[in-house]
């Protein structure tokens, strides 16, 4: 390899701490680009998240909060992707033209992790009710209160929820070895990185009729990430008034910690028009980022060649505070349903997410779709199944994307068994029985894309970063537990 044709370090060490330092401020970019299709809730997660017409259970603040104006009564749901993992494959990810050889090197990894999806408190707090005699002893439920007579009557109920859509941990590397021209060449990339978003917040419901209710939340988003990248090199290269190669090395490291604040808004109605069709849709204002603080640092070592060796070493510190903006982008569903209680549910979503050119991102508008079915096996057994899409919003990869800039659709289903445990109360002012509902499901998601990979020519001493295949296969366990009482 000629000295005057090999990529000098200081300018590709460069170029590529300024990709990885890119890569690792946003974690996360080969999954899927819809956040808002995870399992949050234990039928939802069965039905594949066709809920927003049909909820009407804790999950309801997450789906559709307009559901909460139809809960009987005070109930408790905690679900979770309990355990997860995606098999993910880059068949070529790093191309090498070298004298001797062009050799091209994949990566694949099996993250798995185990992942709290969701819990959420529902607490019916009343309103004004039609006083109806109950059936056993032909006096007014205990928490009626009067209606002014022809009245329907308003119902009320808040929620207290903690949602966990995102939550990632990647950590692979890729190597390359070669025999160049003056002797062995090593090179390897690794990437690890793990990042968590958390929703907490109110959300309200209301029933203005016996037909239609409305609702909106808000919730608190906090996001937290940190991440790890290094790219390193060593091969053996003439130097001047030396009769043999000297072993040159290079090596980039980049770590970087993330947090952000930001506040967001759901807004939902649901419609009961004729007996079984439910109708349902939700609305998701862009969310609204409040505080930021990236952290990490660069370091950089080697050894420059020229008319000797030299050593080097660079350490710089990263510390960005951004400030306030939107980073997400407004979203609607819309939801039908036909439900026949203790019987069976069918239910259907679509999704539609306006483009977005705010926060230094640019992506489409794009459609995504559930279809869910439930049926009573029997009185206390349930069985879910559906299926549903997750099109990332991502446009296709230009001519000159970035490093592991992403485009990746997922496709996939559900299928879970819930077995519900009624319990009679004995001595209770507030209710006459607590069920139990207990769910195990599975999730299963191919995915399949483009990612930009790296080309490294060391004859003509460039690298440039170009669209790679890309496919997944993504396998959760679902479970789910809930009370209502």
């Amino acid at each position: 390899m000629k000295p005057d044709r090999h990529i000098g370090p200081s300018c590709r060490q460069r170029r590529l701490a300024l990709v990885i330092a890119a890569l690792v401020l946003s974690p996360g970019s080969a999954v899927a680009g819809n956040a808002f299709t995870f399992p949050a809730g234990s039928r939802a997660a069965a039905m594949s998240g066709a809920y927003s017409a049909l909820a009407d259970d804790p999950a309801t603040a997450w789906w559709n909060p307009a559901g909460l104006g139809w809960a009987e009564r005070s109930s408790l749901d905690v679900s979770a992707s309990a355990y997860h993992v995606q098999f993910l494959q880059i068949p070529e990810f790093i191309r090498n033209a070298m004298p001797t050889e062009t050799r091209s090197t994949g990566l694949s990894a099996n993250p798995f992790q185990v992942v709290a999806s969701a819990a959420s408190y529902v607490w019916k707090i009343g309103g004004w009710r039609k006083e109806e005699p109950s059936a056993a002893n032909g006096t007014p439920p205990p928490d009626a209160i009067p209606a002014p007579s022809g009245d329907v009557g308003l119902q009320h109920s808040v929620a207290l929820s903690v949602f966990i859509p995102a939550s990632e941990k990647f950590s692979q590397s890729a190597v390359f070895d070669s025999q160049g021209t003056y002797g062995p060449f090593h090179e390897r990339f690794s990437l690890a990185y793990q990042q968590i978003t958390y929703y907490i917040g109110p959300s309200w419901g209301m029933r203005i009729n016996d037909k239609v209710s409305v609702g909106a939340s808000l919730f608190g988003v906090y996001t937290t990430g940190d991440g790890r990248a290094t790219f390193a090199d060593d091969e053996e290269i003439p130097v001047t008034g030396v009769a043999s190669p000297v072993p040159h090395f290079g090596t980039i490291n980049a770590d970087l910690a993330t947090s952000q604040l930001a506040f967001a808004v759901n807004l939902g109605v649901q419609a009961h028009p004729v007996s079984g069709l439910r109708l349902g849709l939700a609305v998701r204002l862009p969310s609204l980022r409040v505080w930021g603080k990236t952290t990490g640092a660069r370091l950089q070592t080697g050894s420059l060649s020229g008319a000797q060796l030299l050593p080097y070493f660079s350490d710089q510190d990263i510390s960005r505070s951004p400030g306030a903006a939107f980073n997400q982008p407004f979203s609607m569903t819309l939801g039908l349903a036909w439900q026949q209680p203790g019987r069976f549910a069918i239910s259907i979503d679509a999704d539609y997410t306006t483009p977005w050119h705010f926060g230094g991102t640019d992506t489409r508008g794009y459609f995504n779709g559930r279809l869910g079915i439930e049926v009573f096996l029997a009185p206390r057994w349930v069985l879910g199944f559906g299926g549903f899409t997750d099109v990332t919003p991502a446009r296709p990869l230009g001519a000159a994307p970035s490093l592991l800039d992403s485009r990746i659709d997922y496709y996939g289903g559900t299928l879970g068994v819930t077995y519900l445990s009624p319990y009679v109360v004995v001595g209770s002012s507030k209710t006459d029985r607590i069920t139990f509902a207990t769910t195990l499901g599975l999730k299963y998601a191919y995915g399949f894309g483009k990612i930009a990979g790296m080309n490294v020519d060391y004859n003509a001493g460039t690298i440039d970063f170009a669209p790679k295949d890309i496919r997944s296969h993504e396998v959760s366990v679902l479970l789910g537990s809930g009370v209502r009482f």
